[in-house]
């Protein structure tokens, strides 16, 4: 197992070094001992672990205190200058974060009682600041939408790590139908988790929504991921997941006026988008994307003040939308 041989790599035990340092910060530090685990290593193991986390440590500017020669059974310790530096606004600013990213789904893969992140929150929350923190975590919150099944979405988000590390076929059940896929990444696009792979049944590149597959095993097969696909390129003309690789770009430009005119200026929504501000305070947007299927719910929150000026097909898609909209109010109520 891939977990399994990340564990017993230096990477894995110079983290767990890490972590006993911090977790010791209000006892003095560590013994010699201290940093062996259940792990199998020598002495000189660790020796040449705390050499080069000495060296980390002083190129980060970082303190690391060592028994120095003839001292053994001295102690050792590391000074973070965080906790000596930053104030009471950045502390919980940091907490704050560290506290929203702990209820995502995937935040959830493979959680353990002393993951780094929770250890850091605890850190933070150790610092003597109860008194403001507790005032302002009752005036700064996040309003945002949540996953109904965080840990059903965390296992899928594990399953599929897993799977890309691995380059295994997976199984899955999408919308009544049951297909082979070949991962090739995961992408999280306002709080919705897609998986792109190529779909064995279609013989094409598909994407799938997590919270959409019914279900989702491993089948054992391996596959050689393709050396020249990069998710990013494989995204960089989409419109929120939407793909269609068999045409060329289109032109997308529109007209935003008011708090639409204000949020193009202050956001860039698309890698593409190129604005032009008008006298009026409207503003000229264009954009170029492989397809605009997946900009229609985002256009038709605007509401009146944006109009699409091109494609026309575009154009009559949202003015049949409207015609729909429109009807349904024209009926009375009848529930």
């Amino acid at each position: 197992m891939i977990n399994e041989e990340f564990k017993r790599s230096k990477t894995a035990r110079m983290v767990r070094h890490v972590i006993k340092l911090m977790q010791s910060m209000p006892t003095g530090g560590l013994s010699f001992d201290d940093f062996f685990d259940d792990e199998e290593v020598d002495v000189r193991t660790i020796q040449r672990d705390l050499a080069d986390l000495k060296k980390i440590a002083e190129e980060m500017g970082i303190f690391f205190q060592t028994p120095g020669p003839g001292r053994a059974k001295g102690r050792y310790s590391m000074d973070i200058p965080l906790f000596e530096t930053a104030d009471d606004k950045r502390v919980f600013i940091m907490s704050l974060m560290l506290e929203r990213l702990g209820s995502k789904p995937w935040a959830r893969v493979q959680a353990q009682p002393g993951d780094q992140g929770q250890l850091m929150y605890q850190l933070l929350r150790y610092q003597k600041l109860a008194r403001y923190m507790q005032k302002m975590s009752e005036r700064v919150i996040f309003m945002e939408p949540e996953a109904r099944d965080s840990e059903g979405m965390a296992e899928k988000i594990d399953r599929c790590m897993d799977a890309l590390a691995r380059e295994a076929v997976l199984r899955i059940k999408y919308k009544g139908k049951v297909r082979r896929v070949r991962p090739l990444g995961l992408i999280c696009k306002e709080e919705r988790w897609y998986l792109a792979a190529f779909c064995c049944e279609a013989w094409d590149e598909r994407m799938f929504r997590l919270d959409r597959i019914e279900s989702l095993t491993t089948t054992g097969e391996r596959f050689d991921y393709p050396e020249d696909f990069s998710l990013r390129d494989h995204v960089k003309n989409a419109w929120s997941t939407h793909l269609d690789k068999k045409g060329g770009l289109l032109t997308i430009r529109l007209l935003a006026t008011g708090m639409a005119a204000e949020d193009l200026q202050n956001m860039t929504f698309h890698p593409s988008q190129q604005l032009e501000a008008r006298e009026d305070g409207s503003v000229l947007a264009t954009f170029q994307l492989e397809t605009w299927e997946g900009m229609v719910g985002w256009l038709l929150r605007w509401g009146t003040l944006v109009e699409v000026l091109e494609p026309e097909d575009l154009r009559q898609r949202l003015k049949s939308i409207a015609e729909e909209i429109t009807k349904k109010y024209e009926k009375p109520v009848t529930l």
